[in-house]
């Protein structure tokens, strides 16, 4: 249907499981039809996932689709990105695997936000504070100094010294 109002309506008339279903199918069709050129539809798979059952799938889809756009330089289309993603990813139980999407996520969307709104922002400091927390908790070191690192800079570009100098010093012992 080419009209919009025909294609709202056709689309309303559909049962929510049955829209779901569609969904999955597209989606699957996409990555069948695309194996090596999959990176060109992320959004569009993020699209027909997040609106079937599948969120571990349209959260995963827009991640790459953020990080697709960060290396764009397109920042606030990925902060978009990332956000839809960390909103789906808080509907799924609490698992190791989840923790360590969540890490990635808030690790990218701090990066995007101090690129956007400037490494002062409580936005930022709130992602690299989360992704902190987070990387103490899996243990992962290298995503752990990645978090320090971004919110040291941000302390020290609000002159915050004292607590730069103490993020400083726990970059050091890492």
């Amino acid at each position: 249907f080419k009209h919009a109002l025909t294609q709202e309506v056709a689309y309303g008339s559909l049962l929510r499981e049955r829209r779901g279903a569609l969904h999955e199918q597209t989606g699957q069709a996409i990555e069948a039809l695309n194996p090596q050129a999959l990176d060109a539809h992320y959004e569009e798979l993020a699209h027909h996932y997040g609106r079937s059952a599948n969120t571990p799938k349209a959260v995963e889809y827009l991640r790459l689709a953020g990080e697709q756009a960060v290396e764009r330089s397109a920042y606030g289309e990925a902060i978009g990105r990332l956000r839809q993603a960390l909103e789906l990813l808080n509907t799924l139980p609490e698992t190791r695997e989840r923790d360590e999407l969540e890490l990635v996520l808030q690790s990218a969307l701090g990066q995007a936000l101090a690129v956007t709104e400037a490494f002062t922002s409580v936005e930022a400091e709130q992602a690299y504070v989360r992704a902190r927390d987070l990387a103490r908790h899996l243990g992962n070191a290298s995503q752990l100094f990645a978090a320090l690192t971004g919110l040291r800079t941000v302390q020290t570009v609000r002159a915050e010294h004292d607590k730069s100098r103490l993020l400083a010093e726990e970059l050091l012992r890492l």
